[in-house]
Protein backbone atom coordinates (compact mmCIF):
# COMPACT_ATOMS: atom_id res chain seq x y z
CA UNK A 1 0.00 0.00 0.00
CA UNK A 2 2.89 2.17 0.82
CA UNK A 3 4.80 1.67 -2.32
CA UNK A 4 1.20 1.71 -4.42
CA UNK A 5 1.44 5.58 -2.47
CA UNK A 6 4.96 6.56 -3.50
CA UNK A 7 4.26 5.35 -7.11
CA UNK A 8 0.95 7.49 -7.52
CA UNK A 9 2.66 10.44 -5.77
CA UNK A 10 5.93 10.17 -8.19
CA UNK A 11 3.17 10.00 -11.24
CA UNK A 12 1.52 13.23 -9.95
CA UNK A 13 4.84 15.11 -9.82
CA UNK A 14 5.91 14.07 -12.47
CA UNK A 15 2.52 15.24 -14.33
CA UNK A 16 2.70 18.57 -12.50
CA UNK A 17 6.31 19.15 -13.25
CA UNK A 18 5.34 17.78 -17.65
CA UNK A 19 2.43 20.53 -17.38
CA UNK A 20 4.76 23.30 -15.51
CA UNK A 21 7.34 22.90 -18.49
CA UNK A 22 4.32 22.94 -21.54
CA UNK A 23 3.25 26.08 -19.95
CA UNK A 24 6.89 28.00 -20.10
CA UNK A 25 7.62 29.81 -22.93
CA UNK A 26 10.42 29.20 -25.02
CA UNK A 27 13.11 31.96 -26.06
CA UNK A 28 13.24 33.08 -29.55
CA UNK A 29 16.23 34.56 -30.93
CA UNK A 30 15.63 37.60 -32.92
CA UNK A 31 18.02 39.56 -35.45
CA UNK A 32 19.58 40.96 -37.47
CA UNK A 33 21.41 43.44 -39.52
CA UNK A 34 21.01 47.63 -39.57
CA UNK A 35 22.66 48.94 -42.54
CA UNK A 36 23.34 52.22 -44.70
CA UNK A 37 21.03 52.42 -47.51
CA UNK A 38 23.29 54.26 -49.95
CA UNK A 39 21.60 54.05 -52.83
CA UNK A 40 18.45 54.38 -50.99
CA UNK A 41 16.77 51.50 -52.66
CA UNK A 42 15.39 49.74 -49.51
CA UNK A 43 17.16 46.74 -50.36
CA UNK A 44 20.43 45.84 -48.90
CA UNK A 45 23.15 45.14 -51.71
CA UNK A 46 26.21 44.49 -51.89
CA UNK A 47 29.25 46.96 -50.62
CA UNK A 48 26.54 48.63 -48.36
CA UNK A 49 28.07 48.58 -44.66
CA UNK A 50 26.29 47.97 -41.33
CA UNK A 51 26.09 50.69 -38.24
CA UNK A 52 27.78 50.10 -35.36
CA UNK A 53 26.05 51.28 -32.11
CA UNK A 54 22.23 51.62 -32.96
CA UNK A 55 19.79 50.95 -30.45
CA UNK A 56 17.51 48.28 -31.56
CA UNK A 57 14.24 47.27 -29.18
CA UNK A 58 11.76 44.50 -28.93
CA UNK A 59 8.09 45.86 -27.89
CA UNK A 60 5.04 43.96 -27.63
CA UNK A 61 2.35 45.09 -30.37
CA UNK A 62 0.56 48.05 -28.15
CA UNK A 63 4.11 49.77 -27.61
CA UNK A 64 3.21 49.83 -23.96
CA UNK A 65 5.82 47.23 -22.79
CA UNK A 66 9.88 46.82 -24.22
CA UNK A 67 10.49 43.40 -24.06
CA UNK A 68 14.26 43.42 -24.87
CA UNK A 69 16.93 45.63 -26.25
CA UNK A 70 20.26 45.31 -27.97
CA UNK A 71 23.07 47.54 -29.86
CA UNK A 72 23.94 47.29 -33.00
CA UNK A 73 28.25 45.84 -32.73
CA UNK A 74 30.74 46.60 -35.25
CA UNK A 75 29.08 44.95 -38.35
CA UNK A 76 25.46 46.34 -38.09
CA UNK A 77 24.22 42.79 -36.75
CA UNK A 78 22.29 42.31 -33.60
CA UNK A 79 20.55 39.55 -31.57
CA UNK A 80 17.76 39.67 -28.91
CA UNK A 81 15.71 36.80 -27.06
CA UNK A 82 12.06 37.33 -26.86
CA UNK A 83 9.43 34.64 -25.41
CA UNK A 84 7.15 32.94 -28.10
CA UNK A 85 3.89 32.90 -28.47
CA UNK A 86 3.14 36.70 -28.77
CA UNK A 87 3.30 39.36 -31.08
CA UNK A 88 5.99 42.36 -31.20
CA UNK A 89 7.18 45.15 -32.65
CA UNK A 90 10.85 46.18 -33.57
CA UNK A 91 11.95 49.78 -32.91
CA UNK A 92 15.18 51.40 -34.43
CA UNK A 93 16.74 54.71 -32.82
CA UNK A 94 18.01 56.53 -35.27
CA UNK A 95 21.87 57.15 -34.76
CA UNK A 96 21.46 60.89 -35.59
CA UNK A 97 18.62 63.65 -35.73
CA UNK A 98 19.15 64.11 -39.73
CA UNK A 99 19.02 60.18 -40.87
CA UNK A 100 16.14 59.00 -42.01
CA UNK A 101 14.96 55.06 -42.78
CA UNK A 102 14.78 53.70 -46.04
CA UNK A 103 11.64 52.37 -48.05
CA UNK A 104 10.41 49.44 -45.94
CA UNK A 105 9.37 45.89 -47.07
CA UNK A 106 10.91 46.10 -50.74
CA UNK A 107 11.57 42.61 -52.75
CA UNK A 108 13.14 39.57 -50.28
CA UNK A 109 12.30 39.74 -46.91
CA UNK A 110 15.87 38.77 -45.98
CA UNK A 111 17.43 41.93 -48.04
CA UNK A 112 14.47 44.38 -47.32
CA UNK A 113 14.29 46.82 -44.43
CA UNK A 114 11.26 46.13 -42.14
CA UNK A 115 10.89 49.74 -40.53
CA UNK A 116 8.31 51.88 -41.23
CA UNK A 117 9.26 55.06 -42.90
CA UNK A 118 6.27 57.07 -42.73
CA UNK A 119 2.97 56.98 -41.13
CA UNK A 120 2.08 57.20 -37.14
CA UNK A 121 4.48 54.38 -36.51
CA UNK A 122 7.75 55.66 -38.13
CA UNK A 123 10.69 53.69 -36.92
CA UNK A 124 8.96 50.81 -35.57
CA UNK A 125 8.10 47.61 -37.89
CA UNK A 126 4.79 46.01 -38.57
CA UNK A 127 3.42 43.27 -35.98
CA UNK A 128 5.23 40.04 -35.60
CA UNK A 129 3.86 36.89 -34.46
CA UNK A 130 6.35 34.79 -33.17
CA UNK A 131 4.17 31.54 -32.56
CA UNK A 132 5.30 28.31 -30.08
CA UNK A 133 8.01 26.79 -31.30
CA UNK A 134 9.87 29.44 -33.27
CA UNK A 135 13.26 29.33 -32.40
CA UNK A 136 14.56 32.77 -34.58
CA UNK A 137 13.61 34.84 -36.67
CA UNK A 138 16.91 36.50 -38.41
CA UNK A 139 15.18 38.63 -41.11
CA UNK A 140 14.45 41.89 -38.85
CA UNK A 141 16.63 44.53 -40.58
CA UNK A 142 16.57 48.37 -40.75
CA UNK A 143 17.69 50.34 -43.73
CA UNK A 144 18.96 54.00 -42.69
CA UNK A 145 19.89 56.45 -45.06
CA UNK A 146 22.78 59.20 -43.56
CA UNK A 147 22.12 62.86 -43.38
CA UNK A 148 24.31 63.97 -46.40
CA UNK A 149 25.14 67.03 -44.40
CA UNK A 150 26.37 64.84 -41.45
CA UNK A 151 30.13 64.88 -42.28
CA UNK A 152 30.32 67.99 -43.95
CA UNK A 153 31.14 70.26 -41.07
CA UNK A 154 32.62 74.11 -40.78
CA UNK A 155 33.73 75.42 -38.19
CA UNK A 156 36.48 75.49 -34.95
CA UNK A 157 36.88 78.82 -32.47
CA UNK A 158 36.62 81.77 -32.26
CA UNK A 159 39.14 83.25 -29.54
CA UNK A 160 40.90 86.18 -27.92
CA UNK A 161 44.25 86.67 -29.89
CA UNK A 162 47.02 88.18 -28.96
CA UNK A 163 49.13 90.90 -31.37
CA UNK A 164 50.42 87.63 -33.56
CA UNK A 165 47.11 86.32 -34.10
CA UNK A 166 48.50 83.17 -32.68
CA UNK A 167 46.84 80.33 -30.11
CA UNK A 168 48.96 79.50 -27.07
CA UNK A 169 48.12 77.24 -24.75
CA UNK A 170 46.44 80.31 -22.60
CA UNK A 171 44.52 81.89 -25.27
CA UNK A 172 40.83 81.33 -23.86
CA UNK A 173 37.80 81.07 -26.38
CA UNK A 174 35.69 83.83 -27.21
CA UNK A 175 31.93 83.34 -26.55
CA UNK A 176 29.19 85.80 -27.79
CA UNK A 177 31.05 86.47 -31.86
CA UNK A 178 28.07 86.36 -34.64
CA UNK A 179 29.40 83.74 -37.12
CA UNK A 180 27.89 83.96 -40.61
CA UNK A 181 28.49 81.24 -43.59
CA UNK A 182 27.78 82.94 -46.77
CA UNK A 183 27.85 81.56 -50.36
CA UNK A 184 30.14 83.25 -53.24
CA UNK A 185 28.21 85.76 -53.65
CA UNK A 186 27.90 87.10 -49.86
CA UNK A 187 24.33 86.19 -48.81
CA UNK A 188 24.13 84.52 -45.57
CA UNK A 189 23.25 81.28 -45.08
CA UNK A 190 23.74 80.14 -41.29
CA UNK A 191 24.16 82.17 -38.47
CA UNK A 192 25.02 81.14 -35.05
CA UNK A 193 26.61 83.33 -31.81
CA UNK A 194 30.23 81.35 -30.43
CA UNK A 195 29.50 79.18 -27.29
CA UNK A 196 31.02 79.77 -23.88
CA UNK A 197 34.21 77.92 -25.35
CA UNK A 198 34.76 80.13 -28.44
CA UNK A 199 33.52 76.88 -30.37
CA UNK A 200 31.26 77.29 -33.55
CA UNK A 201 30.21 74.90 -36.39
CA UNK A 202 27.94 74.64 -39.65
CA UNK A 203 27.00 71.66 -41.72
CA UNK A 204 27.16 72.18 -45.32
CA UNK A 205 27.13 70.43 -48.24
CA UNK A 206 30.58 70.22 -50.33
CA UNK A 207 31.13 73.92 -52.20
CA UNK A 208 32.64 76.89 -51.80
CA UNK A 209 31.71 79.41 -48.54
CA UNK A 210 33.14 82.28 -46.77
CA UNK A 211 33.03 83.03 -42.97
CA UNK A 212 31.95 86.85 -41.23
CA UNK A 213 32.99 87.05 -37.98
CA UNK A 214 31.30 89.99 -35.73
CA UNK A 215 31.60 91.15 -32.27
CA UNK A 216 30.05 94.47 -30.77
CA UNK A 217 33.00 96.14 -29.35
CA UNK A 218 35.80 93.82 -30.61
CA UNK A 219 37.66 94.27 -34.02
CA UNK A 220 39.26 91.20 -35.62
CA UNK A 221 43.20 91.07 -35.51
CA UNK A 222 45.35 92.60 -38.53
CA UNK A 223 47.41 89.48 -38.70
CA UNK A 224 45.63 87.15 -40.99
CA UNK A 225 47.30 83.65 -41.99
CA UNK A 226 50.64 84.23 -39.66
CA UNK A 227 52.79 81.71 -39.22
CA UNK A 228 52.50 77.48 -40.83
CA UNK A 229 50.10 75.81 -38.30
CA UNK A 230 46.68 76.48 -39.65
CA UNK A 231 45.18 75.03 -36.74
CA UNK A 232 46.55 77.58 -34.31
CA UNK A 233 46.34 80.50 -36.88
CA UNK A 234 43.31 83.07 -37.28
CA UNK A 235 41.82 82.92 -40.84
CA UNK A 236 39.87 86.55 -40.80
CA UNK A 237 40.87 89.65 -42.02
CA UNK A 238 40.60 93.09 -40.77
CA UNK A 239 37.21 92.90 -41.40
CA UNK A 240 36.33 89.80 -39.99
CA UNK A 241 35.51 87.75 -43.12
CA UNK A 242 37.62 84.27 -44.16
CA UNK A 243 39.31 84.26 -48.20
Amino acid sequence: MCAMRLLLHGLLLCLISSLCIGQAAAAVRVGNFVWEDLDKDGVQDSGEQGIPGVTVQIWNSAMTSLVGSAVTNATGNYQIMVPDNANYRMRVILPYAGDRFTLPNVGSDTTDSDILSSSTNIGTSNVYTFASGVVANLSLDAGVISDPMRDHNIGDKVFRSNVDGLQTSTTFGRSGVTVELLNTAGVTLQSMVSGSSGHYSFKALPGTYRLRFTHPSEVPTPMQDNGTDDSLDSDIDENGYTD
